[in-house]
């Protein structure tokens, strides 16, 4: 059973814009980053690095991009506001402003944009630690990313697993900040941060491995085994590398489960035959399956709010273009845990091809981060929204960044 096209689309994205970035080898001439801003307020870079690029200060303005549907009434944090406002809150991305990628921070309002890399490798996929202390990413050259972690602040930069390459779209911190799970390779990591020891998780199974989402009390890991040519199944393992097995096979198509942040259940998309493809849950022994979605039409990187209590998802249906297999309706849905309620709370205009590249929650479990890469724009290039899933207010706060999903502070 083949890879569906939307996936491959999206896998093709990511490493597209790791391979692009990572061949070049020198910074070249400063150019315009279109960060917007309030223009009142400063934009200090990071205490140990400088921005190497000019920042233009604009007022933010609305997504033209969002179409109006009705609030989804029944979704808890829509009955009180957010208890934190925007300019509490922190996004951490990746853009191409000075000739190679690297990981920028900037406040969910637009405002404090910071540089936390600048170098000459790239610098990609950062993800923070549960206590908001530390950023992990992966920075490198073509074919030969390392893990590093840096304080937000661009101070104690470290490498860990020096031994081993990683791949910059799949880090993992357990929920304890100790440790993180990295695939490298065709095997899964588990790397102390404190001590850097290494442990190779899939040493012993006869397939590559990739995806690792840990288990809510760091016991276990769930992770994407590949069974054939672009066919995949879950699988869980030890936190140290033993009992890993493969769940139900009558699970179908499995694409990028992840765990429930506090319950022992696990979130994934699969593509029975002759189905489309659908959002489910799962215990970890395989069993309890539930259909969260029956539309037959493809879903892509269902998500857990930090709560647990709502689930974030994009929705593609697939055109052809004329350069290239695209989808000619994207949308962006939010729906309970239980799969009721589910609300379209982005969606582009008619006619007019887009994509909604990544996406991600704050910890406020009310916002959400989304990148878009817009074809009617010049260079169909993509940008970053930040949007309230309630008032359906929604803000461009960065232009011009790279697909990598952005991610937010999770201690505002």
């Amino acid at each position: 059973m083949q890879l569906s096209t939307h996936r491959l689309w999206i896998v093709s994205i990511v490493l597209a814009a790791a391979c692009q970035s990572s061949g070049k080898s020198e910074i070249v001439t400063s150019t315009k980053a279109r960060a917007r801003q309030d223009p009142s307020k400063t934009s200090p870079a990071s205490t140990h690095v400088q921005p190497t690029h000019e920042i233009e200060t604009m007022v933010p303005s609305a997504s033209p991009m969002v179409m109006e549907t009705s609030t989804p009434e029944s979704i808890d944090a829509c009955s009180t506001p957010s208890e934190y406002d925007l300019s509490a809150l922190e996004i951490a991305f990746v853009a191409d402003w000075d000739g190679d990628d690297e990981i920028y921070l900037v406040k969910a309002d637009g405002n404090d944009l910071r540089q936390l890399t600048a170098n000459e490798a790239i610098d990609v996929g950062p993800e923070w630690s549960p206590d908001g202390n530390r950023i992990a990413y992966a920075a490198g050259g073509p074919d030969n990313l390392k893990l590093y972690v840096i304080h937000p602040d661009g101070s104690g930069r470290r490498l860990l697993a020096s031994n081993w390459p990683v791949d910059g779209v799949s880090l993992s911190w357990s929920s304890q900040g100790d440790k993180i799970a990295v695939a490298s390779e065709n095997d899964i990591l588990s790397v102390s941060v404190e001590d850097d020891m290494v442990t190779n998780l899939t040493a012993d199974v006869p397939f590559s491995a990739f995806f690792p989402t840990w288990s809510p009390n760091g016991d276990k890991l769930v992770f994407l085994g590949t069974i054939a040519r672009l066919s995949y199944a879950m699988f869980i393992v030890n936190y140290d590398g033993t009992g890993y097995k493969m769940l139900n096979s009558e699970l179908g198509e499995v694409w990028r489960p992840t765990w429930h942040p506090n319950k022992n259940k696990l979130l994934f998309t699969s593509r029975f035959e002759g189905s489309g493809e659908d959002i489910y849950l799962v215990d970890p022994e395989g069993t309890q399956l539930q259909a969260l979605t029956d539309t037959g039409i493809n879903k892509n990187d269902p998500t857990w709010s930090p709560n647990g209590e709502m689930i974030a998802y994009v929705s593609y249906i697939w055109g052809v273009s004329e350069a290239f297999d695209a989808p000619v309706l994207a949308s962006l849905h939010v729906m309970n845990a239980d799969g009721t309620n589910d609300t379209v709370i982005v969606q582009g205009p008619k006619g007019e091809e887009f994509i909604i590249v990544s996406f991600s929650w704050a910890p406020d479990n009310r916002h959400l981060a989304y990148i878009v890469k817009y074809e009617a724009k010049e260079e169909a290039q993509e940008d970053l929204y930040v949007l309230d899933i309630c008032d359906r207010e929604t803000v461009m706060i960065v232009e011009d960044v790279e697909s990598y999903t952005p991610a937010w502070n999770p201690v505002p």
